[in-house]
């Protein structure tokens, strides 16, 4: 049954005018999926891959997703011929019965429902062999619909932007006319930069103004530096001389001298200590003699 639908949907397809088939190009392409019969939904919980034999498919080839303006369809091909097998036009979200949508026990399997155009329609499985494959698919189908959804809202913006303009009326023309010229003072003339300077130094303060206050420069150090017409001393610019050895007077030298007659004292302590040893010797001597 679904090869004869994909034969109708075929002969559909060449019937179609050649404006149609040019407006339409070509998405996204994989070299291969898998093509299901599938059991009827048994509940609203979505369709399951585990109720499928996944391992007996009922066709295999080329899936092609092409787009015209807003309008998304599946391709399912022959690899080697380019033989259309199945056709699935996508309807937005939303819209219309939902056209396809994945598998709620599995990331590599999507139920389609592919129409031979006529008003027939059914449900088959498809898959890929490899997950990025589905993940490619899915994401290529929700980029469209993304980029159809920002199309109309930046026409919506457009067509409210000119109603408002229409509203507001016509808009003043601020263009030149043919002979007029715009003329541009970029700051004040220079004659009259060249008189600030002049009413500055001679002229007197306007009336009602208050005359700038000048301070006194600070004060020069005392014996450092002259200040104007004053006389520099006679040593301004001699170094001052260093202080002589010989001018140091002797008296300076007094406790040097103390010292050394400290020195004395202590060799007269040690000549009183060898007087006091002589008599001890002297006691000695008789004893010995007596022995």
């Amino acid at each position: 049954a679904i090869r004869t639908m994909a034969s109708e949907e075929k002969e559909g397809a060449g019937n179609e005018p050649p404006s149609a088939a040019a407006a339409e190009h070509n998405l996204h392409s994989f070299k291969e999926c898998f093509v299901y019969k599938i059991p009827p939904l048994k509940n609203e919980s979505g369709h399951r891959a585990n109720d499928w034999d996944v391992n007996k498919w009922l066709w295999s080839g080329r899936l092609r997703i092409a787009a015209a303006d807003a309008k998304l369809t599946i391709y399912l091909e022959d690899a080697e011929t380019g033989a259309l097998f199945a056709a699935c036009p996508v309807n937005e979200p939303g819209t219309g019965p939902t056209s396809m949508e994945p598998v709620t026990d599995s990331s590599r399997y999507f139920v389609l429902r592919i129409e031979d155009g006529k008003g027939h329609h059914q449900y088959v499985g498809m898959g890929f062999r490899e997950r990025p494959d589905a993940y490619d698919f899915n994401a290529t189908v929700q980029d469209h619909w993304r980029a159809v959804r920002r199309e109309r809202e930046a026409e919506e913006l457009h067509r409210q932007v000119e109603e408002q303009g229409e509203a507001a009326g016509p808009q003043l023309d601020l263009s030149l006319k043919e002979g007029q010229t715009l003329t541009i003072n970029l700051g004040q003339s220079s004659s009259k930069k060249r008189d600030k300077p002049a009413a500055a130094k001679g002229a007197s303060p306007a009336a009602g103004a208050t005359p700038a206050i000048l301070l006194p420069p600070p004060p020069s150090s005392p014996g450092v530096f002259p200040t104007p017409g004053e006389r520099p001393p006679k040593d301004f610019d001699q170094p001052p001389a260093r202080p002589s050895i010989d001018r140091v007077p002797s008296e300076e030298f007094g406790d040097f001298t103390i010292a050394d007659g400290d020195a004395g004292d202590e060799v007269d302590d040690f000549a009183s200590f060898q007087s006091a040893q002589a008599p001890a010797a002297a006691a000695e001597a008789p004893a010995a003699t007596e022995a």
